[in-house]
């Protein structure tokens, strides 16, 4: 999808919100602008959205009366707008902040049954615990404002998808009213919510500069906290392949669309990785989800059999890594878990860099010679990496040793809600160049916004017709 046709989408859903402003249809403005941002995440055409932050603003005044609340110094509240029970940083901040704080926890009714790792952390540290339902928007928001009222917490962390309008619509309802955190998970794409905040803790200098040069926050505003993998010891479930004595597994893993464009640079990776060393085995985990070609990965299978396979994820993901020999990060689109995955358990993450902007995954990732900017360089540090075992050791080691550790974490978030915000780690604001990434997340979900928001469309008439449908809405 072209910009401007993905523009004139979110011109008109504009234009519904401030229809349905007018017949004060809540329900209605807030589905519109959530519609909005899910497109602006999707195709990522740019960053920050000041009008969709305006209405969001608008609905907050109309909906919420704060009065004179006044919160409690010792109390957060941590909204989850995701509800995932390992995936992202959601474990590693209520440890930390159940050690300081009391904490709410706030997450969604329909995930209750899917966070038993969650629930543990804070059911030891005695932490309050809320769901939302989910009928509607207004009723969440209305929850969510009660459970505010009735707590009176003094800090509000936002961790949630980059499209939630519950917890956008109660952060600018609170404004001067308590201390609110946005915990940016998203930071290469669009969200909502980058207005009503006092503080966006990022955890790379990529991620920082984004939000300062593109969406609008001012430096003081911007606190970077470097994150760390957790691990929960799972027993290793297994190769789901025989492995021969001499035989060397090389892993790489994450949605399949990560690997698409770039010009096929990865799969040549692997290509080269098997046509010359014939005792590899090369193990794919992850989904190929919508937008994701696994045709490239099928042919690789088909040309070498019994050396390459492709799995679902795996629940026991570190244990993976520990008996992997090393890992191979996707192209263009890196992954940032997977590689300090592997970091924790010594082996070599390798990485081809889509652009010069640092990568920030990684402590003092210059001087670890794992992130490369062409082909050729990754190739060689490869060719050393299958004939060194030496070499390979104590490499993995270096690397377990450029990761944060839990106490500076919990350290650091404790001076956050403390009072001392910023003080902890400079940040480089270098200007930072998004167009390659914002091209290849475009063309990655062309498809996939037009399948979701206009499906009949999309099956009858195709890319063209609907293209000028787009066009002529007026």
């Amino acid at each position: 999808m072209e910009k401007k046709v993905i523009l004139e989408f979110i011109e008109k859903t504009k234009r519904g919100i401030e229809s349905e402003e007018q017949k004060k249809s809540w329900n209605h403005v807030l589905a519109l602008i959530s519609t909005a941002a899910d497109v602006l995440y999707g195709s990522n055409i740019y960053y920050y959205d000041d009008e969709l932050e305006n209405a969001l603003n608008r609905a907050a005044s109309n909906l919420i009366q704060t009065g004179n609340y006044r919160g409690n110094a010792d109390v957060v509240l941590f909204y989850d707008g995701f509800g995932l029970n390992n995936r992202g940083l959601i474990q590693i901040y209520l440890k930390a902040l159940c050690k300081v704080k009391h904490v709410l926890y706030v997450t969604l009714k329909k995930q209750k049954d899917h966070l038993p790792d969650v629930l543990e952390i804070l059911n030891e540290n005695r932490a309050a615990v809320y769901f939302l339902d989910g009928r509607s928007y207004t009723d969440d928001i209305e929850r969510l404002h009660q459970i505010v009222w009735e707590n009176r917490p003094d800090h509000f962390f936002f961790y949630a998808t980059p499209q939630d309008v519950v917890g956008s619509v109660v952060l600018n309802a609170y404004e001067g009213k308590m201390k609110r955190y946005q915990v940016n998970l998203t930071d290469h794409a669009f969200w909502l919510g980058a207005k009503p905040i006092d503080y966006c803790i990022e955890f790379r200098d990529y991620g920082a500069c984004v939000s300062n040069e593109y969406r609008n926050i001012p430096k003081e505003k911007v606190v970077k906290i470097p994150y760390y993998p957790i691990v929960k010891e799972i027993p290793f479930q297994g190769y789901p392949f025989s492995v021969q004595e001499g035989q060397k597994v090389v892993f790489s893993g994450g949605s399949i669309y990560k690997t698409n464009g770039g010009g096929g640079t990865y799969y040549r990776i692997v290509e080269h990785l098997l046509s010359n060393y014939p005792e590899v085995i090369f193990w794919y985990a992850g989904e190929a989800g919508a937008g994701g070609d696994r045709s490239h990965l099928e042919k690789l299978i088909e040309k070498y059999p019994n050396r390459v396979y492709w799995t679902k994820e795996r629940t026991d993901l570190f244990q993976v890594m520990r008996h992997c020999y090393f890992y191979l990060s996707t192209y263009p689109l890196n992954g940032g878990l997977m590689t300090q995955y592997a970091a924790r358990a010594a082996k070599v993450p390798l990485s081809l860099r889509l652009d010069d902007n640092p990568v920030g995954i990684l402590q003092n990732e210059n001087d670890l010679n794992v992130y490369f900017r062409d082909t050729e360089s990754l190739l060689k540090e490869m060719d050393r990496i299958l004939s060194d075992p030496e070499y390979t050791k104590e490499k993995g080691l270096a690397v377990s040793n450029a990761l944060i550790s839990a106490d500076e974490f919990e350290g650091r978030i404790e001076r956050l809600v403390n009072g001392g915000a910023g003080k902890d780690a400079d940040i480089n604001f270098e200007h930072i160049d998004t167009e390659k990434f914002t091209k290849i997340q475009t063309v990655h979900y062309t498809e996939e916004i037009l399948f979701k928001y206009f499906p009949q469309k999309f099956i009858v008439g195709g890319y063209r017709k609907m293209r000028r449908k787009l066009t002529n809405m007026k």
